[in-house]
């Protein structure tokens, strides 16, 4: 069965990517489940965490061209990108803190040549440790085939599928989730309108469906210039940036961000960040970089540091020529 572009994971909809700049047949794959594949899920690897067991399943790539092709494989971690959306083709290395990385505990071949008109199944493991577990842990298994570039062209198309792998802990009451607050920047758009990024930080093993997050700013005289809301989906362990778009120019001054983030009845946090627009950045319309309160103190206190290292060097002087 070839991979649905779209698959429901528990109500929550999940693109399987794929990017082309040609037709899309050229290859499929289809997803071969293994023993501890939940039940009444397709489309998708969907398995149990079976402490102390190797897991065996496969991936079925057939390639529908006349002639010879190579494709590689990785395995990549699951995170929530800029728009909100889960995004299984970021190979970026997963945190060193996670106990638990799928993209080290899913093995599978990295690249396969397969004949003209003809398929192979591609054998994979997932090592599970001796412990129990009680949180999700999400990958994708990403699929490409590269064509070869030509001599007088620096840029090659690029055919990819994106699987979802899905790992449920054995333990069914799920951890709580902890959410941090990480770093405000900015960013200019053009000559009138620049993006806040709030970065945020999931640091348990949950996966959050439809979490709201709304966003404030608010000026000195507790006017509020800015809201926004959406409603995303934050993926297990994962560091990520949500953008709040400005409409317009904003004077220079002092404001404060106000940050909620809601995930169903029981989760909610709020975060606040102070941060000064200098009026330079405003006057040239350059706001690339955005200082907040805690950097201003940081800086501050290098100017006061400065400062007395500068008068003690004087006193020395002072005191040596009057000897």
């Amino acid at each position: 069965m070839l991979v649905a572009v779209l698959v429901v994971f528990c109500n929550l909809i999940t693109s399987i990517h794929v990017y082309s700049e040609e037709n899309i047949a050229t290859f499929s794959v289809a997803p071969i489940y293994s023993e501890h594949q939940s039940q009444g899920v397709n489309n998708f690897y969907d398995i149990v965490w079976t402490p102390s067991f190797d897991e065996e399943f496969a991936v079925k790539i057939t390639n529908n061209t006349d002639e010879e092709q190579s494709y590689t494989i990785s395995v990549n971690k699951a995170r929530t990108n800029n728009n909100g959306i889960i995004d299984y083709s970021d190979s970026s290395p997963e945190s060193e803190d996670a106990k638990y990385k799928l993209t080290e505990m899913i093995k599978l071949e990295e690249e396969v040549t397969l004949e003209a008109n003809s398929s192979k199944i591609i054998e994979g493991k997932l090592l599970f440790p001796d412990e129990d577990f009680d949180g999700i842990l999400m990958a994708g298994i990403y699929i490409s085939q590269i064509i070869d570039t030509d001599e007088e062209s620096t840029v090659s198309s690029l055919i990819s599928y994106n699987i979802p792998f899905i790992v449920r802990g054995n333990i069914d009451v799920r951890p709580n989730p902890i959410l941090t607050f990480s770093s405000l920047t900015i960013e200019k758009d053009d000559s009138d309108t620049s993006t806040f990024y709030i970065t945020l930080d999931n640091q348990g093993p949950n996966l959050m469906k439809s979490v709201t997050i709304s966003a404030e700013i608010v000026n000195e005289s507790g006017e509020t210039i800015l809201t926004q809301e959406r409603v995303i989906d934050v993926t297990p362990e994962t560091i990520f940036s949500y953008p709040i778009e400005t409409t317009s120019s904003i004077d220079y001054g002092k404001y404060n961000m106000l940050i909620t983030v809601k995930h169903n009845e029981n989760n909610e946090w709020t975060f606040q960040e102070s941060f000064d627009i200098p009026s330079e950045a405003n006057d040239n319309h350059n706001l690339d970089t955005m200082q907040t309160q805690k950097y201003q103190r940081v800086s501050v206190s290098i100017l006061i540091g400065c400062i007395a290292i500068l008068l003690t060097i004087i006193t020395i002087k002072i005191k040596k020529s009057l000897k």
